[in-house]
């Protein structure tokens, strides 16, 4: 509380059109001599303000009222799909084509790709020195599968042994001569 024999000067800052400041020095309880500042804001400024707010929040209805997003599925990589309440939320989907790319594909609304391996068969053969699989794991998929046929290795096609010899006769029987 403040009491008007303690006052010792009021001042009033209008430098701002819209805000006034007033200051007021006083003595305190203590015998010190301290100043309270506060603002007080013009009622016509704050008044403007006011409506400048709820024009700009009506905008902002009438904006999320209307049709945002369109698209024409037919040719396009996304279908947009609006939910029809007053303010329209939207599903967006992406377009895949099992025939055309059957490895991308949506699955828990992200964007999956398949995943390729090679697997060496592990039974033995007595015709092939070694087995291979192509396998793919389709975008939802845990398990993946084989694409196309085994990759067999034949044992006739792999090198076991080597032997290096070198021949001094030309193919007519003569002497071979180097010209190094």
């Amino acid at each position: 509380m403040l009491a008007s024999s303690k006052i010792l000067d009021i001042t009033k800052d209008t430098s701002n059109q819209n805000l006034t400041k007033i200051s007021v020095k006083f003595i305190t309880n203590d015998y010190d001599i301290s100043t309270f500042s506060f603002d007080v804001v013009d009622s016509s400024a704050l008044d403007l303000l006011i409506n400048n707010i709820e024009e700009k929040i009506t905008e902002l209805d009438n904006w999320s009222k209307s049709e945002i997003i369109t698209s024409d599925s037919n040719n396009s990589g996304i279908t947009v799909t609006p939910d029809n309440q007053e303010h329209h939320t939207y599903t967006i989907s992406v377009n895949t084509d099992d025939s055309q790319n059957p490895d991308i594909d949506i699955v828990d609304n992200q964007l999956k790709v398949s995943s390729y391996s090679i697997v060496k068969v592990d039974e033995s053969s007595d015709e092939y020195a070694a087995q291979y699989k192509l396998m793919v794991t389709k975008p939802g998929s845990s398990e993946p599968v084989q694409v196309g046929e085994t990759i067999n290795i034949f044992k006739d096609y792999v090198l076991k042994d080597a032997h290096v010899c070198t021949f001094n006769k030309n193919a007519d029987g003569t002497d071979y001569v180097s010209d190094v």
